[in-house]
């Protein structure tokens, strides 16, 4: 996460709340600072990160309002995975024609 603001921590803490609320999360993460307005949030689901309940948290993860002055990324093996499987599926059937 990136933050714009002075109010940075606060805004980042709030955003973790509701990643870590989400149904599928089995490890909640602690916001880490990497630097003045880098933030990293790790959180893990359930089983592999190929599997459902880790692409349906990638998906939760990205639609979570991460809030004014907070830039929101989600990476990781399953997002690579969900990432992955969406440019084959948008392009699939252009290779079937």
């Amino acid at each position: 996460m990136t933050t714009n603001g002075s109010d940075g921590a606060s805004a980042v803490a709030t955003y973790a709340d509701r990643v870590n609320a989400l149904p599928g999360v089995i490890s909640p993460g602690t916001p880490v600072q990497l630097d003045a307005t880098t933030w990293q949030l790790d959180v893990a689901a359930a089983g592999d990160p190929a599997g459902d309940a880790a692409q349906r948290l990638v998906d939760e993860t990205r639609a979570v309002d991460a809030g004014p002055g907070v830039h929101a990324l989600v990476a990781g093996p399953a997002a690579e995975f969900v990432d992955q499987q969406s440019a084959i599926d948008s392009r699939l059937a252009l290779a079937l024609t």
